[in-house]
């Protein structure tokens, strides 16, 4: 999978695989499944987050792990077929 497509903020969280972004202010977001982090960039502190809405809708990338996700999932879905 090419690491530099991106994704809309729907698809990382109705797809649930680990993404990050960064937010117009420079914080750092990372999601997955139902929780996510945000790293403030000036100070580095870190905030749990549980709630969707408080992500920015900006493109996002797959981590690493999350493009191992997807791969997975693309493979589970294939084989249906």
């Amino acid at each position: 999978m090419k690491r530099d497509r991106t994704f809309s903020l729907n698809d990382v969280v109705s797809n649930g695989f680990e993404a990050s972004c960064i937010a117009n202010d420079g914080a750092l977001y990372f999601w997955h499944r139902n929780f996510g982090v945000r790293i403030e960039k000036r100070t580095g502190e870190a905030t749990l987050l549980t709630d969707p809405t408080a992500l920015p809708d900006a493109r996002w990338v797959a981590t690493s792990l999350g493009a191992k996700e997807l791969e997975a999932a693309a493979s589970k879905s294939v084989n249906r077929e």
